[in-house]
Formats: structure tokens, C-alpha cells, sequence
């Protein structure tokens, strides 16, 4: 299956330039990635969230520089 223009030569290929992009989608965005656990008690409810850096180009329109953090939930499928 071709996604758009990439061009995969093996499944590890695919695994690797996903990989890479991801890691530079989060440069970019001054981001990463993180499991959080929002469950209470003892009953665990873990979700993947984004966490962005404090971007102070956002303070004069926004009042602030603080970028909440994204919340994605326990799947996310691209769709």
C-alpha cells in the first residue's frame, strides 16, 4: 500500500520513517509525548497526551504562553 508519496521498501523501512517523521513533528512543535494515568483510586485510565514547551509568542494575543496539553485518549488511529 503507498501513502500518498511514500515509498516503503520493507515493513522495518515503514517502521523507521514513521519513526522519524514522528520524532520530527515533535521537534518541531517543541512537543512530546506522554502516558498519563487520569484514573482514580485504583482503577487506572491511561491516556496519551502531548505536552507542549511554554511558547511565549502566544502572550501578547493570548495573555499567555501556555500551550495546554493535548489529550488523545487510548487510540488514536490517524482517521
Amino acid at each position: 500500500m503507498n501513502m500518498g508519496n511514500i515509498e516503503f521498501t520493507s515493513t522495518k523501512d515503514k517502521q523507521e520513517k514513521f519513526y522519524k517523521e514522528l520524532k520530527e513533528l515533535l521537534v518541531r512543535y517543541r512537543a512530546e509525548l506522554a502516558l498519563e494515568d487520569f484514573g482514580k483510586n485504583y482503577i487506572g485510565d491511561f491516556k496519551i497526551v502531548v505536552d507542549f514547551e511554554y511558547d511565549e509568542s502566544f502572550f501578547d494575543s493570548e495573555n499567555t504562553g501556555v500551550v495546554p496539553q493535548l489529550v488523545l485518549g487510548n487510540y488514536e488511529n490517524g482517521k
